[in-house]
């Protein structure tokens, strides 16, 4: 999937189309964005879920931090997203972590 080789598919139409194959595109792309972020999110809870549990700088608090960190990557790249959207999804990410010691911290209280 190569979404940024789009002079030589629409090459020599008006620029009405050529607009509207762009606008099409952004949507297309800011959804897949979006759908990879609420990934990382959701992937993130059960971890900082249990990371809230564990001992500060400890091997398990650390592990539960950077075990998504692969997955996530893979999900990125399985949906053809490059390397300038990782500061969204590391922000979807970092919810996640936070929700779900929140979600812990309430259960527990």
């Amino acid at each position: 999937m190569d979404y940024f080789n789009i002079s030589l598919i629409y090459y020599g139409l008006t620029d009405g189309v050529l607009f509207c194959y762009i606008y099409i595109f952004m949507e297309h792309i800011l959804f897949l964005i979006l759908l990879v972020t609420i990934m990382a999110l959701i992937v993130n809870l059960p971890f900082g879920y249990m990371r809230s549990g564990a001992k500060k700088f400890s091997l398990k608090w650390l592990l539960y931090i950077h075990l998504p960190v692969p997955l996530i990557f893979i999900l990125r790249n399985f949906f053809g997203l490059g390397y300038r959207v990782i500061p969204i999804v590391i922000a979807g990410a970092v919810i996640g972590q936070y929700t779900g010691g929140l979600i812990r911290e309430l259960r527990i209280s």
